[in-house]
């Protein structure tokens, strides 16, 4: 018995149909399942951040439930809110800085943004190309308008805008081009070296959260999450009254550090 061609009709308009084909062409030769990070002048697809993403959530970022809802609640509603804006004839664009010393969640706390959103992530590590930084800045921007609603990150701004680069980055930031459904996250670990024009101006990054070595409640709450995960392992014992002593002689401890001490 030879091949067996079906032919199925999905519509009489021709139009209809071509651009039916060219959907799926186009979705065939997409590049799925990776994180575009741009460095070195251009983008490249990263399936190890991907996979790095997909293993993040918000239950295993430990931080105080006030703090991590106002976080959740800032870039839910912004990608919401595009008619709220438009009534107000307000550009529909925000900018988050994640600010503090490093290993106490920003890292994570982003893997867990962009696992939970249903938009394409842009993850910015550096400027730095042969063509120059104009040329970086412009490429960004210009990916990011064509991905919107997207979310753009900005791995330690303090060291990508720096007073090279800092013009042509607010000019992406507020020129003509419309940036409409673009929420820019920056993460820093030294705010105070950070360009006050960055930090400070409205429209550009609007709010600004601290994440700062964690108090002893919170601590201890590491330590509870860290027992609950270990429970099952039949090899480590980690008894209740471990869990006050360890808060109590993990002071000015990052979460990084407290990861390494268990």
């Amino acid at each position: 018995m030879g091949p067996l061609t079906q032919w199925h009709i999905v519509t009489k308009k021709k139009e209809q149909a071509h651009a039916l084909i060219q959907e799926v062409m186009q979705y065939s030769n997409s590049v799925r399942d990776v994180i575009w990070v741009f460095e070195m002048g251009g983008w490249r697809p990263d399936k190890e951040l991907w996979d790095a993403v997909q293993k993040a959530s918000w239950d295993d970022v430990v931080l105080e439930a006030d703090f991590k809802k106002s976080i959740q609640n800032d870039y839910r509603t912004f990608f919401k809110s595009e008619e709220t804006y438009k009534r107000l004839n307000i550009p529909w664009k925000r900018g988050l800085i994640f600010l503090g010393p490093p290993g106490n969640g920003k890292t994570i706390s982003l893997k867990a943004i962009m696992h939970e959103m249903d938009v394409p992530t842009l993850y910015v590590r550096t400027l730095t190309s042969f063509m120059g930084d104009e040329f970086s800045v412009r490429q960004i921007f210009e990916r990011a308008r064509q991905e919107a609603p997207c979310i753009l990150i900005l791995e330690d701004l303090d060291s990508i805008i720096t007073d090279r680069s800092r013009s042509f980055f607010l000019n992406e930031v507020d020129g003509i081009n419309a940036n409409d459904g673009i929420l820019m996250i920056g993460t820093t670990n030294h705010f105070d070296c950070l360009d006050p024009g960055l930090a400070n101006r409205p429209s550009r990054f609007d709010r600004k959260y601290n994440f700062p070595n964690p108090s002893k409640e919170q601590r201890r709450d590491y330590a509870l999450f860290w027992q609950g995960k270990l429970k099952d392992n039949k090899d480590i014992e980690f008894p209740d009254d471990l869990v006050d002593e360890f808060a109590d002689k993990t002071d000015k401890f990052s979460f990084a550090y407290m990861k390494e001490a268990l």
